[in-house]
């Protein structure tokens, strides 16, 4: 096997290691995408977050926990008999409490409309990232594209200015030095074309990486080159594109445009506020109406001296906590509010 050979089949096995290379760094539009939304840590705080209020949203429409109480009562200090007195008893209560009016239906229902917010707000948030990400995309995507054709016509200018410096140098035809000049620079403007570019590229790429490094692994997609538009991202341009949106607004009315408008996520979340202040008002409403109580205990006796069985005791008992003094109080609470 010849030297020639060896360097022919070494000069392959390195371009298709590099090609190979070069198509694992390399990410489409959607794929960019795709990953953007899974590293974007405001996604996956709204989505846990809506897991915690679900589940105080539960917690508070629940009745508070009921009280046990154990006591001994008139228990005779000269002799500690129990049997002594008919009033000594062991006494075993539980009481429990009702909140005033619809407050805890009232609760619940203002923690589930919250918690109905998030997932419009992570619509909206993904629909930004979206947006985010895709410009960024496309303007490294220019970049690179227009580096590429002027690479590809780079030799053409070379040979320009080196012909007009041949005709001058030979005085060959009508070749003037302000044609010199101009050759020369031309060439000069398409290097300082190619650094600007270079730059432009290099900035997006780096914006762009802050959305594909994963916070939670610190994982991070080293991106050299974005690849070309392919079938799927035609789709994901044709749903943030503005000329979708002329699309379906442009036979529309005033009053058609508006309720298209009012299904937009943060027109929807907006919606969903107002309705938890609503119900923030009736639950500050229900301060004005009594709180309730019931409590029950069992008094249990001993026998008398004589050996007479005593009668236990069953106590019942409703409480009432009766808002008088409101200027004080529940109308303070509306003044801050």
């Amino acid at each position: 096997m010849s030297f020639r050979t060896i360097k022919n089949m070494t000069m392959v096995l390195v371009f298709a290691t590099s090609l190979s290379s070069a198509q694992e760094n390399t990410l489409s539009l959607n794929q960019t995408i795709n990953i953007a939304k899974h590293n974007d840590l405001r996604l996956v705080e709204s989505y846990y977050s809506q897991k915690s209020i679900e589940s105080l949203s539960i917690a508070a429409g629940s009745l508070p926990d009921p009280k046990v109480s154990f006591s001994l009562m008139n228990y005779p200090t000269d002799s500690f008999e129990f049997g002594q007195e008919p009033m000594t008893q062991v006494k075993v209560g539980v009481s429990q409490a009702f909140p005033r009016g619809k407050t805890l239906q009232l609760k619940k229902q203002q923690l589930s409309i919250q918690s109905e917010i998030l997932p419009f707000q992570r619509l909206d948030r993904s629909a930004q990232v979206e947006v985010k990400v895709t410009q960024l995309w496309f303007d490294a995507y220019l970049a690179q594209e227009s580096i590429g054709l002027i690479e590809q016509n780079r030799s053409l200018f070379e040979q320009l200015a080196e012909v007009a410096v041949s005709n001058y140098s030979s005085a060959f035809g009508k070749t003037q030095q302000q044609d010199l000049i101009r050759a020369q620079l031309e060439l000069t403007r398409l290097e300082d074309r190619l650094t600007l570019l270079q730059l432009n590229y290099d900035s997006n790429m780096q914006k762009l990486s802050e959305w594909l490094t994963d916070r939670f692994t610190q994982d991070y997609v080293d991106l050299d080159v974005v690849e070309g538009i392919n079938s799927t991202d035609q789709l994901q341009l044709e749903k943030i594109m503005p000329g979708i949106i002329q699309k379906y607004t442009e036979n529309l009315s005033e009053d058609e445009m508006a309720l298209v408008l009012n299904d937009h996520p943060a027109v929807v979340a907006l919606q969903q506020n107002i309705r938890v202040s609503e119900t923030g008002i009736e639950l500050a409403k229900q301060n004005y109406k009594p709180a309730w109580g019931l409590n029950a205990s069992y008094g249990h006796r001993g026998e008398s001296d004589l050996g007479v069985n005593r009668a236990d005791f069953l106590t019942l008992g409703v409480s009432i906590d009766v808002p008088l003094f409101t200027k004080n109080r529940q109308d303070k609470k509306w003044i801050q509010r």
